[in-house]
């Protein structure tokens, strides 16, 4: 969760098993904005074609802005989504695959996700994750930092 000072709007999101808010009681992301105290909008992403598993963290592009960025997990990997945070529409979803994906690999995210700008105004998305392979001998992890920069059509 965290709070945007300028709107006075909470944003909450993480993992649901509520068969209240989605269809079943199977894991899926949520998403809710709460703005003085009065509820504004809420989506849940249910495990159909866009296996949204979780949302583990999501910041404003700036104080006041209308765009909020999310990373969570969805169809097993890392996924950076753009929100109007005005009513929670999706304006884009990146997934994120390594080149040398690896079959067994299970991915981490955590609320590893920042934004800066650029001179020219627009976003510049950071994000981390991490990897890990179990062999016969060890846990092998490995994390990873992620630069994304966002264009006219990811917002």
């Amino acid at each position: 969760m965290f709070v945007d000072p300028a709107t006075r709007c909470a944003y909450l999101y993480g993992t649901t098993y509520s068969s209240n808010f989605g269809p079943l009681p199977s894991p899926h992301g949520f998403a809710t904005a709460i703005c003085e105290g009065n509820y504004m909008w809420g989506k849940y992403y249910y495990n159909t074609t866009f296996q949204l598993l979780q949302i583990d963290g999501a910041k404003l592009h700036k104080k006041g802005s209308s765009v909020l960025a999310e990373i969570g997990l969805a169809n097993g990997y890392p996924v950076l989504m753009m929100k109007d945070a005005g009513n929670g529409t999706v304006l884009s979803a990146i997934e994120i695959k390594l080149k040398e994906f690896k079959k067994e690999a299970n991915y981490f995210t955590s609320n590893a996700l920042t934004i800066l700008e650029k001179p020219d105004g627009s976003p510049v998305v950071f994000i981390a994750f991490q990897t890990a392979i179990r062999s016969t001998e060890k846990l092998e992890k490995t994390m990873y930092f992620v630069k994304v920069e966002l264009t006219g059509e990811l917002l």
